[in-house]
């Protein structure tokens, strides 16, 4: 039997969730925690009104590795001590250290890398979920293996100090991803302001009258017609050529009929930005 302490430096991760752009709401979000975050009751382990403990995700995932028999005792308020029995044991409590690592943890040290970002408050709140849905998975095992060959010599284990130096390679993986994800936002940001600015240049511009319907396909094409003389089918990814199209017709009114499934978002946004008040979704 060993005795195997973990320093969660809980107040050190929690301090990223408090920031104003990373609520508990946030982490309560389907897509965000992952679904076996649950309590017993079903109940998401994050509140609105209490701080999310390091211990329950531990002791959560220790129970979905089979080392839910376990007692996790508590030295401090940041300190967790338990026993292991034996070899087998102490692979599987690898496994769950490894796994609220990547899984658990990684919310908290991606709010932190982008709340380290030169953006506003409501800029963070859209490159944050854009950078964990980007994020590469590592592989739990190989992960596994490294705490394991750790805890085979050491009974003491810091969480934010095991990832920020024995798992170096995927913080620089979670790194890239939040600044892949503040890039992509900032050319959206332009791509969005140069349709408005184009935006009010139509409204300024004389119109031929023409009424335009714009049916935006489930494979990502579209048609455009006038609903008489006019038909021009639209291969999928020819957004740009659509709207120089669009564009160059100039017309009156533009009616938008969207069956894409969201194939056709970004061409959808983009001719509602660039025509505004010409548009008409149905």
């Amino acid at each position: 039997m060993q005795t195997y302490s973990v320093l969660t430096d809980e107040y050190a991760f929690t301090a990223a969730k408090t920031d104003a752009f990373i609520t508990p709401s946030v982490f309560n979000s389907a897509d965000k925690m992952p679904a076996e975050a649950e309590n017993d009751d079903g109940n998401k382990a994050v509140k609105e009104s209490e701080p999310l403990s390091i211990r329950s995700l531990l002791a959560r995932r220790m129970r979905l590795c089979g080392l839910g028999h376990v007692e996790i005792s508590c030295r401090s308020e940041s300190r967790l001590m338990l026993n292991i029995a034996d070899d087998d044991e102490l692979h599987l409590f690898a496994r769950a250290l490894s796994e609220l690592m990547l899984v658990d943890l990684r919310y908290f040290e991606f709010a932190r890398m982008v709340d380290m970002l030169p953006f506003s408050v409501d800029e963070k709140k859209k490159i944050l979920p854009c950078a964990l849905g980007s994020a590469p998975e590592s592989d739990p095992n190989k992960i596994s293996e490294r705490v394991f060959d750790y805890l085979c010599d050491n009974s003491l284990l810091n969480l934010n100090g095991f990832l920020r130096f024995r798992l170096q390679d995927v913080i620089e993986s979670w790194q890239v991803s939040v600044d892949i994800a503040a890039e992509e936002f900032l050319l959206i940001e332009e791509y969005n302001e140069l349709l408005e600015i184009l935006g009010l240049f139509s409204d300024v511009r004389p119109t031929d009258g023409t009424d335009v319907l714009v049916i935006l396909q489930p494979d990502g094409s579209c048609t455009v017609t006038d609903g008489d003389k006019l038909r021009i089918d639209c291969a999928p990814n020819s957004n740009e050529g659509v709207l120089s199209m669009l564009t160059g017709m100039a017309p009156s009114h533009i009616t938008l009929f969207d069956f894409s499934n969201g194939a056709c978002d970004k061409l959808c946004r983009a001719i509602c930005l660039l025509f505004g008040t010409h548009v008409e979704k149905d």
